[in-house]
């Protein structure tokens, strides 16, 4: 939950996202970019059905 809650702190929507760091994309670890990823398709999914 703790990593959920980070993403949601980080989206901006449509305006993209800030990473917890403070840095680029490409400063992030692959595994955090994955798992923001999924956590983000996920949540797509979830309002599409509402």
């Amino acid at each position: 939950m703790d990593l959920v809650n980070m993403f949601h702190r980080c989206d901006m929507g449509m305006a993209g996202r800030v990473w917890p760091d403070g840095g680029t994309l490409l400063d992030q670890p692959t595994k955090l970019v994955r798992a923001f990823s999924v956590i983000g398709e996920a949540v797509a999914k979830v309002r599409k059905s509402s």
